[in-house]
């Protein structure tokens, strides 16, 4: 099924753009600083958090928020085009039938919000929601930290499957292979380190002239060029004994059909590397893609939006999945005190706002 933020957006999408028209530029704000981008930087409370993928033992990091403050359903109608590519990717998320929405096993129920703590999609009075993946042990997972225990060798959070002890590598773009993908990673709640630009593919030796996509998982040397492979394995390590959605299935002549209709509607977005400071492929040099986090999942119209903007601007990153039910969304609400995606964060600036962080993206391109 739909997301349900997902599914209101397909309802309201133009009652939401008259209701909150908000400009991106001139973020107005006293006591800014400016970044290696030339972004204003509005200083908040000090957060300090884990590097994604990192073991414990990790240096933490302090993060200062940029741009404005997050505000659910918010469409930068201000920004050419940004109404129409929101709208685009919501028609394909209903194509491609929520898939990548939810985590495996969900569940929504309600429980006295002193219970429940953290993150909760709805508070009405006494009460609010607990979410889950499949055999998820408590309220939002009872995440203690931005890692939400996956991605450290301990069992998924969710009690979906064993999380992978090191992080999981992909060569990727926006296309169907990637996003069929990027839609099982969200499923199964695991994260994974992407490389988008055929640069750093050629460097790391992936040869992007006989494959579109290829995972690698460092924990077991397994390799898969082939998306449908890469979800049979997805399933397999990390499912807990899943089964494969239906529309995620190999030979599946209707879902792959639906899957390059999601696709075309979006013109190609994210397909084609641009370049830019601070992409891959810049001197030959790659940055450091821990230290760059894109929190989302692929069923989110907003996330799609700013998630193209990260794969054209040949950024290598952690892509953070959190599917509703992922106690990942737990610890953004605690690291953050709030939960919204997508979330972006860049060496030490962080931010919400799929509009603002297209621009920032598209800032290290100029």
């Amino acid at each position: 099924g739909l997301d349900l933020e997902d599914f209101r957006i397909l309802l309201d999408l133009q009652l939401v753009a008259l209701q909150r028209t908000t400009p991106v530029s001139g973020y107005g704000h006293t006591g800014r600083s400016a970044n290696m981008y030339g972004q204003a930087i509005r200083p908040t409370r000090a957060r300090v958090v884990t590097v994604a993928g990192a073991r414990s033992g990790d240096a933490p990091r302090v993060l200062e928020r940029v741009g404005r403050e997050p505000k659910p359903f918010a469409i930068d109608t201000s920004r050419s085009g940004h109404l129409s590519s929101v709208a685009k990717c919501s028609l394909a998320t209903v194509l491609r039938l929520g898939a990548g929405a939810l985590v495996n096993g969900y569940s929504i129920s309600l429980a006295k919000q002193e219970r429940v703590g953290g993150y909760a999609l709805i508070k009405a009075g006494p009460l609010a929601s607990v979410e889950r993946g499949a055999a998820s042990g408590g309220a939002g997972g009872g995440a203690g930290g931005p890692e939400g225990g996956n991605g450290n060798g301990n069992a998924n959070a969710n009690g979906i499957g064993k999380a992978p002890q090191d992080t999981l590598v992909m060569f990727a773009k926006m296309d169907g292979p990637g996003r069929k993908v990027r839609e099982a990673l969200s499923i199964l709640d695991v994260d994974c380190i992407v490389y988008p630009s055929t640069r750093s593919w050629e460097r790391l030796g992936f040869d992007h002239r006989r494959h579109a996509i290829t995972l690698r998982d460092p924990n077991t040397d397994a390799e898969y060029a082939d998306a449908d492979d890469i979800v049979a394995y997805l399933f397999e390590t990390f499912g807990g004994g899943a089964e494969i959605p239906w529309i995620l299935r190999r030979d599946n002549a209707v879902g792959e059909a639906l899957l390059k209709v999601a696709i075309w509607l979006r013109g190609g977005s994210g397909t084609t590397y641009n370049g830019g400071k601070g992409g891959d492929g810049e001197q030959g040099t790659s940055p450091d893609p821990t230290s760059v986090e894109f929190w989302g999942y692929e069923a989110s119209p907003f996330c799609g939006v700013a998630y193209e903007a990260v794969i054209e601007a040949g950024i290598p990153h952690v892509l953070k999945t959190v599917a509703r039910g992922s106690s990942k969304r737990n610890a953004l609400f605690e690291a953050e005190g709030h939960f919204q995606a997508p979330y972006f964060v860049d060496g030490s600036v962080s931010m919400f706002e799929s509009a603002d962080i297209i621009q920032y993206v598209e800032s290290r391109r100029s």
